[in-house]
């Protein structure tokens, strides 16, 4: 069929599939279309909503991941779980005030079935499609929440919370599943921390998501003992000390993979505070090629110089979760050859990567970022990966690995790129040592993405370009908008995208470095180059419907 052949296609040009792989598996379409696509999303799980939304588009509906997706989990009891799962669909979080309900199905295009639940929900459903697996999987997660919120609701109204039995609650299975529960949705929703937060008669459940807080849930405060003793004995720390700080790590298996949490917790006024920090999520996720972290043409250009340079330090500075690490893998990915030797020093390793050595900071037995640098010396490495330089001996030791033939990738804390020289300088490394070492720098931010399904397109008036850009009175500028929908859960915004500013350094500018010249007599040096800051980045983006100005505005200190 030339529907099939147009999937196929479209499949190996976004590189799901080899295109030297495409005759067999188009012969393998016209045999069972849909069984290739779910034995494809099953091989290639990092590609699996690639490959749901060409399978979507080619039988002319929408996508949607339920794991990403929120559930409405009172339509999905009116239909019961059985119905759910022998017929693999789902009931989408509606938004207020609507008729409509979009439900997640296998089989999108089946009438009757869609019929069916429009008669039990009385609403009009908006079919879309999802892979019955993830399906199967949102369903019992689904239940469980709701079974497990029933039960400790049970235990909550027996007041079972005396301090003899705070232990023995905090062991039941229906504190185990509803922790566990919390942390399967947090990893579901690619939050990157849990927040659990009293209150004087409350517990408020929040996520960080795409940076941004979300409240999740709302319950009684007499699940605070249990839950907060439930998380310190996952971590290691003491249950009977709530008056002062305690922190501790956490691992626990999540669809069949480890995923390790950081535990903190601090005495308030109303009990304890916990954040949970999800470190394992990006150890799983695909490493990005360079040209898939929205990159300009004239960033790309100059990070391929840079990287590919035999020697030098390339700082990358932000602040924390900023996407730096994410950056220098996508760095390390593309110049990862066999012909070469890398070696990483990281607390802690956020990705993994075949072919590069990787190392983990530890204070107790004496790996440090220094010590591990030294010992790498002695390694034949060709390129070196700091995860931060945060003191005088780490940054002296990268430097001269700088120039005795090493590249070395490194982070740094700091408001914008240029300032990781005036850094190094005054965490004590000498001036002369600097201006040889650097190759290159890059500050970069992390803003919302507008959502590609709802983003609306609107014109500005003529104060607002006046006040955004530089242009020609007249000049009609138009910009994108927040506007919500399923996809986004109604927020306007999924994902983020990354602004950068980046600066390759040349002799002159090297000369200004090593003379101790001040920060402000390089920033004009390097302006008069063709230095653009992220504000600049950040507004192109804008432009192209990325995300918004306001976005770029709040991440962005007013020079």
């Amino acid at each position: 069929m030339k529907g099939d052949k147009l999937l196929v296609d479209r499949l190996v040009r976004e590189k799901v599939i080899a295109s030297t792989d495409a005759a067999s598996l188009h012969s393998r379409f016209r045999a069972d279309p849909f069984q290739a696509v779910c034995y494809l999303a099953f091989i290639t799980p990092a590609k699996t909503d690639l490959i749901g939304r060409a399978w979507a588009d080619h039988i002319g509906v929408a996508y949607a991941n339920p794991i990403k997706t929120l559930v409405d989990a009172t339509l999905a009891q009116k239909l019961s779980k059985d119905f759910l799962r022998q017929n693999s669909v789902l009931p989408l979080m509606k938004m207020p005030n609507d008729d409509v309900v979009t439900v997640v199905m296998a089989h999108p295009e089946d009438v009757m079935l869609i019929s069916h639940i429009e008669s039990v929900l009385q609403m009009n459903v908006s079919p879309v499609f999802a892979f019955p697996s993830l399906i199967m999987d949102q369903i019992d997660a689904t239940f469980n929440m709701q079974d497990s919120f029933r039960r400790i609701s049970m235990l909550e109204q027996e007041k079972y919370v005396a301090e003899s039995h705070l232990k023995m609650l905090s062991e039941l299975k229906e504190m185990i599943d509803f922790v566990r529960e919390i942390i399967l949705l947090a990893v579901h929703d690619r939050a990157s921390d849990i927040h659990i937060e009293p209150s004087e008669d409350k517990v408020r459940i929040r996520l960080r998501i795409d940076g941004e807080m979300q409240e999740r849930f709302r319950l009684d405060k007499n699940i605070l003992p249990p839950l907060s003793n439930r998380i310190k004995l996952m971590a290691g720390c003491d249950i009977s000390e709530v008056r002062k700080p305690q922190d501790g790590r956490v691992s626990i298996e999540v669809d069949g993979r480890a995923v390790d949490l950081r535990f903190s917790s601090i005495p308030t006024i109303h009990g304890e505070k916990i954040v949970l920090r999800i470190l394992g999520q990006s150890a799983f996720k695909e490493i990005p090629e360079l040209e898939e972290i929205g990159l300009s043409w004239h960033t790309y250009s100059i990070i391929k110089k840079i990287i590919n340079s035999p020697n030098g330090v390339f700082f990358v500075t932000g602040p924390t979760g900023s996407g730096k690490t994410t950056t220098l893998y996508t760095a390390l990915k593309r110049i990862n050859h066999d012909n070469i030797n890398i070696v990483t020093i990281e607390d802690p390793i956020e990705f993994r990567l075949e072919g590069v050595n990787q190392v983990q900071v530890n204070i107790p037995t004496g790996v440090t970022f220094a010590s591990a640098l030294r010992a790498f010396l002695r390694q034949d490495p060709d390129v070196m990966l700091i995860g931060e330089i945060r003191d005088m001996e780490t940054a002296t030791i990268a430097s001269q690995a700088a120039l005795t033939g090493h590249l070395v990738l490194t982070t740094m804390h700091t408001n914008n790129a240029l300032q990781a020289v005036g850094r190094l300088i005054q965490i004590g490394v000498e001036p002369f040592l600097v201006a040889p070492s650097i190759v290159g720098v890059m500050g970069q931010r992390l803003v919302r993405r507008l959502c590609p399904h709802c983003r609306e397109r609107y014109l500005l008036t003529e104060l607002q370009v006046q006040r955004l850009f530089e242009c020609e009175p007249g000049t009609e500028v138009y910009l994108y908008r927040p506007v919500g929908c399923d996809y986004c859960n109604g927020i306007g915004y999924y994902g983020r995208i990354a602004i950068h500013e980046v600066f390759m350094f040349d002799e002159d500018v090297r000369a200004m470095i090593a003379e101790n010249r001040s920060l402000l007599e390089i920033q004009k040096a390097v302006e008069a180059r063709g230095f653009r800051d992220m504000r600049y980045d950040g507004y192109k983006k804008a432009l192209r419907g990325l995300t918004t100005t306001d976005e770029v505005d709040s991440v962005i200190t007013e020079e």
